[in-house]
């Protein structure tokens, strides 16, 4: 387990919990304690109906739902209960969620959403999604003891390449730069090339210990997990237009290294529209950069 999550043991697990969660699963007593309900739930996703903006646009927001297979405290009777993911960020949630997957939800409705919680026909709107206020945690229960293991790794190899000494700073600054230059990542991203992209097959734990946890992950089944790192990080997460960032994309089956991709994005801005698109090689040259590539193109 992270070291700031102190997990529960086979001696402080509460008698509902026992059987549910795993032992190499996260779970911690704080968080129990904080929540009134738990429960057991399959995760599901679709879209609300679209909504038209004041502007004549079409906005569509994905629906997360947690269908409720066993309420261990509480009452829940609702078919299902929509979470806003997006903000539900940090150690007491899971970095990504895919569909089937069972998760131990940890509650703490307001009082309207316990009443709705009861009700048989207590839906959520795409405005009444729980979010960080009362959703105390998730566990995964389908994560198995490997997945643990090896999403527990973090960024601690070096290298030299080229004249280049690859470590987790100068990969930590590289990710934190205000924007892009051939001077810092050109170099970092042929080192990487040769080390991961170069390497199919390399174990997810072993690809995490050069490069640590991702910005963004999507698992997709139990098979398949897709690691994205942004390289100059505020360029994306503020676009600006003409802004330019790099992206190293790792995707693994069976937590091992499949395709794998560092390429740049610059920003471009139409009226209501908002879009990256990747540079072509033809510019890249231009900036001093390349794109790099293991394994087919992902459809």
């Amino acid at each position: 387990a992270a070291p700031h999550v102190v997990t529960a043991t086979a001696t402080t697990i509460p008698p509902e919990l026992r059987g549910v969660v795993q032992p190499w699963q996260r779970l911690d007593p704080a968080w129990l304690a904080g929540a009134s309900v738990w429960l057991v739930a399959r995760y599901t996703s679709d879209s609300y109906p679209c909504r038209p903006g004041p502007d004549g646009r079409l906005d569509m927001i994905q629906r997360d739902a947690f269908a409720p297979t066993r309420v261990l405290r509480g009452v829940v009777a609702a078919p299902g209960i929509d979470l806003d993911l997006g903000s539900l960020r940090g150690p007491a949630y899971p970095a990504a969620f895919s569909e089937g997957r069972d998760y131990l939800l940890l509650l703490r409705p307001s009082a309207a959403m316990t009443t709705r919680l009861a009700d048989p026909r207590g839906a959520q709107s795409m405005h009444e999604r729980l979010g960080a206020e009362q959703v105390v945690a998730i566990v995964d229960l389908s994560q198995s003891a490997d997945e643990s293991v090896a999403e527990a790794v973090t960024a601690s190899r070096s290298g030299e390449q080229d004249g280049l000494r690859f470590d987790p700073a100068l990969w930590a600054a590289a990710r934190g730069a205000a924007t892009i230059s051939a001077d810092q990542h050109e170099p970092i991203a042929r080192f990487l090339a040769a080390r991961l992209l170069q390497s199919p097959g390399m174990a997810l734990a072993d690809a995490r210990a050069w490069v640590g946890a991702p910005d963004d992950q999507v698992r997709i089944g139990d098979r398949t997990l897709i690691y994205r790192y942004w390289l100059s990080r505020a360029q994306y997460a503020k676009p600006v237009a003409g802004g330019v960032y790099g992206q190293l994309e790792l995707e693994f089956h069976d937590r091992r290294l499949a395709r794998g991709s560092i390429s740049y994005f610059r920003w471009h801005f139409r009226p209501q529209i908002q879009s990256s698109i990747e540079l072509p090689a033809e510019q890249l040259r231009g900036l001093g950069l390349h794109s790099y590539r293991l394994g087919p193109e992902r459809q």
